[in-house]
């Protein structure tokens, strides 16, 4: 521990504040769902703020999706000792975050492929070698096809 550092970082240097890129999560329902109550409530406490201050509070969750949760003195608390700068590089890195989509038109196909492969290996279905190389066969051949490799 204390081995790390936090610092906000403007990969433009002509911007005045950092641009970060926003990574996000989202929950969809299935229109296939034979559960949608059950999955409509359990999306509803995922995302509640009641489940983002328990995750934040008390289950080391550092990177809520809600603003409350982020202003929350007691979270505020815990990050601040847990993870020395890391607030600081949030305060001053949120204002200008937004999500930069990826300008790649296989890039939601390519990475549900690679997702489905690393769940593979992990599974033990294929070795890591040959699970990486059919991978990479395939992220080719897709780039190539689509005349970007």
């Amino acid at each position: 521990k204390g081995h790390l550092g936090y610092a906000p970082f403007a990969a433009n240097p002509a911007a005045k504040a950092p641009t970060p890129n926003v990574w996000i999560w989202s929950l969809a329902l299935s229109s296939f769902s034979k559960q949608k109550d059950a999955a409509w409530l359990f999306m509803q406490w995922a995302a509640s703020t009641e489940h983002g201050l328990f995750g934040a509070r008390k289950m080391d969750f550092v990177n809520p999706v809600r603003a409350s949760v982020w202003k929350d003195s007691e979270f505020r608390d815990r990050i601040a000792k847990s993870y020395p700068g890391y607030l600081e590089q949030h305060d001053v890195s949120s204002p200008g975050a937004k999500i930069y989509f990826t300008a790649q038109p296989l890039f939601f196909d390519l990475t549900t492929e690679w997702a489905a492969s690393l769940q593979k290996m992990v599974a033990k279905e294929v070795s890591v070698d040959e699970g990486l190389d059919k991978l990479a066969e395939s992220i080719n051949r897709q780039l190539k096809q689509a005349g970007l490799g």
